[in-house]
């Protein structure tokens, strides 16, 4: 059971890439996971490895298995670690997601997703708007805005998009308009200025997100095709009938490991071209913000073991920090979904994400409500739940079905298969039979031959001695004459 006020932390391990599956016998695998841990080996030398085990709220394996399990979906994800919150949010609460990860760990995927696995936002702007059909007079806006080098920008102003889809004028240098961050009441820090559109629909807001990701800062590096040079965060905002506030933020931090593989000149060696420099400065950026909501964290964590010592905790200290810092200690549910890689080439990048998650899991925030349920909604919830028991308990009706199906089926072609094998037995045990009565056959045949060989010979000797006893009684006789 997750604990109410806790963050709750899960971590995602990719499948092996192709390439790394060529060296896997040589490099060795880095992490195992077992149930809710997850073991993290480096391997010193052939006789010598170093391993820690780090446990969590949720570890999903999303490996090949040898054993035959299946490896975890989007879909696994998000019914144990967000599904809950999106209910939560339309009760009232802030609710924040954040993804983290080195480049190329699937976090994207984890988020966007596949046609056959939907990705976990559109699942929670689904469900969302299913739960506040019982809703009426909530109405919802969406955003969406990135952190770009420490600048809060908005994704949503057409400026933003013709300046990163390069449809400006030639020669024409667009000024970007930089938002500033103002404290709300109930949402807490935000960016003020932003364009919030009014949406009634979830295909509308994956419309918005998606729109807002195309003007996302992306370069290529060698660890993915389309790197984020940003922190991203899509926020849906509820406003209640009677004028209370919620929202659900989807905040997608900036693939860690910028500053080593992935900013390096052209050659390997340090930056030399113009936007090689850029890349770094960015990488740099985003390390920086990391780093800073790490010892938030840090600071956070030692508070909640002695709450009678003040700690200074360094939100202002960078655009991220003080965005999250709802998310992250404040008045919000927040679920930390870390991705890290399996592979042993990527050690280094997977033990910082397991710290900075385990950082994460240390943290206590105080999420409150001012929204009361009323009676028509506590009837809808109840009449929700009782149609879900009803479709659980049917499908668990239906699986037993075909379960004892399957078991009679079974048992029919093991008798089956018994019967086959015990006629295949007496078959077998006639052939034997008339096989040796055959042989009886022969045998007996073979010495009555052998008698009636024995007795042809016998009378011919017998005849043979009677025919020379008789010759020589007639020399007797013919020498007494004589």
């Amino acid at each position: 059971m997750l604990s109410k006020n806790a963050v709750h932390v899960a971590i995602r391990v990719r499948p092996f890439k192709e390439a790394e599956l060529a060296s896997l016998e040589e490099a060795g695998q880095t992490v195992d996971v077992d149930g809710n841990t997850i073991t993290l080996t480096q391997r010193m030398n052939e006789a010598h490895e170093v391993s820690k085990t780090y446990a969590f709220d949720r570890c999903y394996n999303s490996m090949d298995h040898d054993e035959g399990l299946s490896p975890a979906t989007n879909e696994d994800v998000y019914r144990d670690m967000i599904a809950p919150s999106v209910q939560d949010v339309c009760d009232g609460y802030n609710v924040n997601v954040l993804m983290y990860g080195q480049t190329g760990t699937g976090k994207t995927h984890t988020v966007l997703g596949t046609d056959e696995d939907a990705g976990v936002i559109a699942r929670a702007c689904s469900d969302l708007f299913k739960h506040l059909e019982i809703r009426p007079g909530t109405k919802v806006t969406a955003s969406n805005i990135e952190i770009y080098n420490e600048q809060v920008i908005d994704l949503l102003d057409p400026k933003v998009l013709a300046e990163r889809r390069g449809s400006h004028k030639a020669g024409a240098k667009t000024e970007l308009t930089k938002l500033r961050v103002r404290e709300h009441p109930e949402l807490g820090p935000f960016a003020d200025g932003k364009i919030e559109i009014p949406i009634t629909t979830a295909a509308e807001a994956m419309e918005i997100f998606t729109r807002g990701s195309a003007a996302r800062s992306t370069c290529a590096t060698p660890l993915a095709p389309a790197s984020s040079r940003s922190h991203g965060q899509f926020t849906l905002t509820l406003t209640h009938p009677k004028g209370n506030m919620s929202c659900l933020s989807l905040v997608d931090l900036g693939g860690t490991g910028q500053g080593d593989g992935a900013v390096k000149g052209v050659d390997g060696g340090s930056p030399k071209k113009k936007g090689d420099a850029k890349l770094l400065a960015e990488g740099a950026a985003i390390n920086k913000s990391l780093a800073t909501l790490g010892m938030v964290m840090e600071a956070l964590a030692k508070q909640s073991k002695d709450k009678s010592k003040k700690v200074h905790i360094p939100y202002r200290d960078s655009s991220l920090t003080w965005l999250l810092k709802s998310a992250v200690g404040g008045n919000s549910k927040t679920v930390f979904i870390a991705c890290v890689s399996p592979f042993s080439g990527h050690y280094v990048e997977s033990a910082s994400t397991l710290r900075y998650a385990e950082r994460a899991s240390a943290i206590v925030n105080t999420a409150t409500t001012k929204l009361k349920k009323t009676k028509a909604v506590l009837e809808a919830e109840a009449e929700a739940a009782r149609v879900a028991e009803e479709e659980a308990a049917a499908i668990a009706a239906e699986e037993a079905e075909e379960e004892a199906a399957l078991e009679a089926r079974a048992a029919e072609l093991q008798a089956r298969a018994a019967a086959k094998r015990e006629e295949r037995e007496e078959k077998k045990q006639a052939e034997l039979q008339l096989k040796a009565e055959e042989e009886a056959q022969i045998q007996a045949q073979k010495e009555a031959e052998e008698k009636a060989q024995r007795e042809v010979e016998e009378a011919a000797r017998v005849a043979a001695e009677r025919e020379a006893a008789a010759r020589l009684e007639e020399e007797v006789k013919a020498k007494a004459e004589a």
